[in-house]
């Protein structure tokens, strides 16, 4: 009997101590968060938020910008949820982003090397429904044409090659004026509440980027981002424009 309670008592001493020892880990990583995004925020004139979102300015565009753990498997790829397998990333959105056609790409490894994967980004809206948001029908030729006009010379600035599918981009439009479009032409309007400004709607340019190390990016380095995704930005206004026909 006295042998079972002393089992007992250890394993939750072991457990307390796991919990502790995670709680201490997580309490850590946050500090070290805050104090990066901190020495950020100079850079684009903003603040960090209670939840540790630096919010500012840079060339034009309201920027944000998180620092986050994320899974390194590729987008669409399950992967595994090993915190061995996860990175620390820079995830960086420029708000008013210009475009048309919604897109994203990542490094993929492939058997000759790495190259740049495409995919039109649907998001939540494909099918039925992105038809009745007004999203654009796909334009397999966007590609092509980002390469053309330069825009994997901009996406090599983001970083060095790593051993995962970073860098990565996403371009997503606002579809709001598209779908109001759309609901006129049968005879009904969006209420107001639906055309107000949220910089989730869109549009807006995101680029996440794996980190070096806890004290990465530096204010040197976040520039070198933030310039890297104005030239892609302004690529994918040239080659990729508005007024695409809905689907």
């Amino acid at each position: 009997m006295l042998i079972d309670v002393v089992v007992i008592v250890l394993v939750i001493v072991v457990l307390a101590a796991v919990v502790i020892g995670r709680r201490t880990k997580t309490s850590r990583k946050r500090s070290g968060r805050a104090g990066v995004l901190a020495a950020l925020a100079p850079v684009v004139g903003g603040k960090v938020s209670g939840d540790q979102v630096l919010t500012g300015r840079y060339r034009g565009y309201d920027v944000q910008a998180w620092l986050r753990t994320a899974s390194a498997a590729p987008p669409g790829n399950p992967g595994t949820s090993s915190e061995r397998s996860n990175v620390e990333i820079v995830r960086l959105r420029l708000l008013g982003a210009r475009g048309g056609q919604p897109w994203s790409v990542w490094r993929a490894w492939t058997i000759p090397g790495t190259t740049w994967h495409f995919a039109r980004s649907d998001g939540p809206v494909d099918g039925l429904l992105g038809r009745l948001g007004g999203l654009p029908q796909p334009d397999p030729a966007l590609p092509d044409r980002l390469r053309a006009a330069g825009i994997i010379e901009a996406f090599e600035r983001l970083g060095p090659p790593t051993n995962d599918s970073f860098p990565r981009i996403q371009f997503w439009p606002d579809l709001r004026p598209l779908m109001a479009e759309r609901m006129r032409a049968t005879g009904r309007e969006l209420p107001p509440s639906a055309l107000a400004a949220e910089p989730d709607a869109g549009p807006w340019l995101e680029v996440e980027v794996e980190r070096s190390g806890d004290g990465d990016p530096t204010a040197m380095r976040f520039q070198e981002i933030l310039e890297a995704a104005l030239v892609i930005e302004e690529i994918n206004a040239r080659v990729n424009p508005e007024g695409i026909p809905s689907a």
